[in-house]
């Protein structure tokens, strides 16, 4: 366990070399990240297409999250190589897998050449990637906290969590330049691999790292005392462990994926503005943010760490309904003329509906009720729902039209090529049904008022600035030397995969069960939440720790 001493005490020395190395390791370990839940779509319908549209996109959802869900694999992996063999060599091995499995991901060929060896390679491919990611992101953190000066080291972690936002303003730049150069056509059909080939850079990176970075200078002292003494390595301190997942990195990884991955998500796919415009402004309102990165790390140094990071989950827990509430009128305005027309029921027997909870993408809800929520809830059309009489189908009624009510399918006794075509009529009678009335498929991009929703996006990453350095150079305070690059990118990573990997199918789950776009933030607002109740009874304060022992 890590023990008090005033600040300055620790042998741990700033070189900028160091800094500067970690830091690009960790831009792209931001922009890797990125690439993918920026470019589902493109992804989903080169490399399934026989799924359908649909089908495509659950599928590009899965390859997604399976790169997340195998990140705290990663993380022990990596982890325990660092905690065993060094920092160094540890991250330059972490960053050539990532740089090299993303650079395939955009030479790989499609469904089209390659037939079902497409798919398979790509899953294989974002499972490697997915696995490198889960040690370059947390290897960086704490490369620079045993080489930071302890009065600095917030500043300095700080900086390593201003470049991962920068790899991210990095992603959504490149994706936009490329998009605007070769159109919406020529980047669906070999544009959106542009951004994946870029990562060719990080092979480079890492063969520079290995060759030029210093090895973390706490990790040699370490060794040598461990090695001195003849004592192993001590074990990693499970209650630590869970509370510092509890604490901090679960609320830090809430807070961090809500700007940059879930708010452009939404802007996107539930509220239908096009993907370029939603790029240039999530870059530009992270762009603004990137200062306060370093502003928070700075004064976690001055006055601690812990309160700023408990203040910073509150605030967004408490902000969340409020700021997409007014999100979805700045980007959406057809959505709110089209319900003063009249609102979307959906008119079902409750035993019919399901709950809509799918983390894996495999369950499926094909009652007449389920049929109808999941259209609407992915359409971002809101609704109530209203009893209709037992055992009979599902409907919605659009408006107040009398014959705007569009009777669900019953897949029940159909075959499957039956199923499908009576699915996509109904969804076609009701999309018509909801043009009828006024509910807009797609926004104009001159109805969108970009100042509000580039300030509500800057917000938001504000709220990962007050967060992230602070609490990322929390958790390398918390554990020892011997365990402390498997513990950080362990609890780091975990938490990343769950908040990824659940939240979005809890929060679809709220928001198909009532029908309000705003329902499924109460999943993050939640997580956040815990991470206060949890740090603010169960955590000290670590800025006065000395890490070198």
């Amino acid at each position: 366990m890590s023990v008090e001493s005033p600040i300055g005490t620790a042998p741990a020395r700033t070189t900028a070399p160091a800094i500067a190395a970690a830091s690009l390791a960790a831009l792209f370990a931001g922009y890797d990240l990125y690439l993918f839940a920026a470019l589902l779509p493109s992804i989903g319908d080169r490399f399934l297409p026989a799924a359908g549209t649909s089908g495509a996109l659950v599928f590009a959802v899965l390859v997604f999250a399976a790169g997340v869900v195998v990140r705290p694999a990663g993380a022990i992996v990596f982890g325990r190589l660092g905690d065993r063999f060094g920092r160094r060599p540890t991250l330059a091995a972490a960053l050539a897998l990532s740089g090299l499995a993303t650079l395939l991901v955009g030479l790989v060929p499609t469904y089209a050449s390659a037939g079902l060896a497409a798919p398979i390679a790509l899953v294989v491919l974002r499972l490697l990637q997915g696995l490198a990611l889960g040690g370059a992101a947390g290897g960086s953190l704490v490369y620079v906290a045993e080489q930071a000066r302890a009065g600095r080291r917030g500043l300095m972690v700080s900086g390593i969590q201003t470049a991962m936002a920068l790899g991210v303003v990095l992603a959504l730049s490149t994706i936009f330049a490329v998009r605007q150069l070769a159109g919406d056509a020529g980047f669906s059909a070999w544009g959106w691999r542009v951004p994946f080939v870029v990562s060719a850079l990080v092979l480079a990176l890492s063969a520079w790292v290995r060759l030029k970075l210093p090895e973390s200078t706490v990790f040699e002292a370490g060794k040598a005392a461990q090695a001195q003494a003849g004592t192993p390595a001590s074990r990693i301190d499970m209650k630590r462990l869970g509370l510092a997942f509890l604490g901090i990195a679960l609320g830090q990884a809430t807070v961090w994926l809500m700007g940059p991955v879930f708010a452009t998500t939404y802007l996107r796919d539930v509220l239908h503005l096009s993907a370029g415009q939603v790029e240039g402004m999530a870059a530009l309102a992270l762009l603004a943010a990137l200062p306060f990165f370093l502003l928070f790390g700075w004064l976690s140094d001055r006055i601690g760490r812990k309160w700023i990071i408990m203040a910073g989950c509150a605030l967004a827990a408490a902000a969340y309904i409020p700021l997409f509430h007014t999100l979805t009128i700045a980007a959406h305005p057809g959505i709110v003329r089209a319900q003063e027309g009249g609102v979307v029921k959906v008119v079902a027997d409750p035993r019919d509906c399901s709950v809509q909870f799918d983390p894996l993408g495999q369950s499926r809800f094909k009652t007449t009720c389920d049929l109808a929520k999941g259209y609407l809830a992915r359409a971002g059309v809101p609704y109530v729902n209203e009893a209709a009489y037992p055992n009979s189908p599902a409907g919605v009624q659009v408006g107040g039209c009398a014959t705007c009510y569009v009777e669900s399918v019953d897949p029940t006794h159909l075959s499957a090529a039956e199923r499908i075509a009576a699915e996509n009529t109904f969804k076609s009678e009701l999309g018509a049904a909801l043009t009828h009335a006024g509910y807009p498929s797609k926004v104009p991009a001159w109805e969108v008022n970009q100042p509000v929703v580039i300030g509500i996006l800057f917000l938001l990453a504000l709220f990962a600035a007050i967060v992230t350095g602070p609490g990322s150079t929390m958790l390398a305070e918390m554990f020892p030397t011997a365990n402390r690059s498997t513990a950080v990118n362990l609890t780091y990573q975990s938490a990343e995969a769950w908040v990824a990997g659940l939240a979005p199918a809890a929060s679809f789950a709220f928001v198909a069960a009532t029908g309000n776009m705003l329902q499924g933030l109460w999943v993050p607002i939640a997580l956040a939440a815990l991470s206060v109740i949890v740090g603010v009874i169960n955590l000290a304060d670590t800025r006065k720790v000395d890490i070198a022992v």
